[in-house]
Formats: C-alpha cells, structure tokens, sequence
C-alpha cells in the first residue's frame, strides 16, 4: 500500500523500535538475560509459531543496544549469549545501570 504520510510513517517505526529496546532493557532488569527467554515475555500476544522470527526481530535491536553500548553479550550478540546491562560508573564510584529513558526527560538546569 502507498503511504500517505511518509514521516508520521517513520516516526511511528523509530518509536516502535524504541519501545521494543524498552522492552529488553526491562527483561534484563526483571533478570531474564537470553533473547529466547525474553521472546515469550515481550510477545505476548503473538502465536509461538512466530517466535524464532520474534526471536530475529530482538537479535536485531540487541544488535543496535549492543552498538550503542547499553549492552554486553556474554558471546557477542548471537541468539544464544546472555545480556547483562553496562555499568557506568561516575566520580565518586557508584554504578548505574543504563537508563535511556532517562535521557528523553530534559532535566532542569541547577541554579546557583
């Protein structure tokens, strides 16, 4: 089909997949750290015959979260490493996990 509306079309993609990083960060969070665990959590509503493609789908976007460095895979990024979170570590040496929501929300500027 044409479509009508090319960038609300895009826009409507780049959240998407946005949202699906979302998603995999809060597995990891929740302690599931293998793509095929994560698979039944996220796509709930999709039949399990779709899984390995479902499967694919979240390779690819850990692909692009390992890319940018919010994850580690303990082989590389292939379908069967498991996925922790990097770990920053600021001044003072205190960790944080990786919040990329954080991010988006425009923190107010301190006065002094």
């Amino acid at each position: 089909p044409c479509i009508d509306e090319p960038k609300a079309h895009v826009e409507a993609y780049i959240a998407h997949r946005l949202e699906r990083e979302q998603q995999i960060i809060a597995c990891i969070e929740g302690g599931t750290y293998k793509i095929r665990e994560m698979v039944p959590l996220m796509y709930k509503d999709t039949p399990e015959f779709m899984y390995p493609a479902a499967a694919r789908s979240v390779l690819a976007a850990m692909e692009n979260l390992v890319k940018k460095g919010t994850v580690n895979g303990s082989n590389g990024v292939t379908m069967d490493s498991e996925y922790n979170l990097k770990v920053f570590t600021i001044a003072f040496g205190f960790g944080f996990g990786f919040r990329p929501e954080f991010l988006s929300k425009q923190s107010p500027r301190p006065k002094f």
